[in-house]
């Protein structure tokens, strides 16, 4: 017989967790080699990648695809979108657009329009600090321009009662 280190694994049960514990013993006789059977872990990576697979596939499409229930007949996309861009245009104007607190387009200082085909004329106000650190209400007209083939807007007038 001889005497041989083996290396011991058990799990202790601590509260919410459990803790694997390792240690050296002696043990008596001839030295068996036999795993303990461990719990495997792969499925925490199939995990992963399962899950990002059906978030891709539960996005649908691309960006690039237009949602055609937003578009009018004409092709346009509606006032309330033309209201906020319009604030985004003035807020490119402002000297500290970080600031900035835009009235709501249920205000009734504010307001929107079609007048043309994709030209929409928007109001509204906003309250920003000027160059001197005060904040100060300023009164906005824009006229705003969305051009489907670009996709995108077009300011055509910005006026403010600065």
């Amino acid at each position: 017989m001889f005497l041989r280190l083996r290396l011991c694994c058990q799990s202790f049960a601590d509260r919410s967790q459990v803790v694997l514990g390792c240690y050296y013993r002696l043990y008596r006789g001839p030295l068996i080699l036999a795993k303990e059977k461990q719990k495997s872990n792969a499925w925490v990576p199939l995990l992963f990648i399962g899950g990002f697979v059906l978030y891709a596939i539960g996005s649908g499409g691309s960006d690039d695809e237009k949602d055609e229930s937003r578009y009018d007949a004409d092709g346009c996309l509606p006032a309330e979108d033309a209201f906020f861009v319009s604030q985004q245009f003035v807020e490119r104007s402002l000297k500290a657009p970080s600031t900035a607190e835009f009235s709501s387009s249920f205000d009734r200082e504010s307001g929107y329009h079609k007048t043309g085909a994709c030209t929409y004329r928007v109001s509204g106000y906003v309250d920003a600090e000027n160059s001197f650190g005060a904040k100060i209400r300023t009164n906005w007209w824009t006229e705003v321009e969305y051009s489907p083939e670009e996709d995108g807007w077009r300011l055509l007038d910005m006026t403010t009662d600065e």
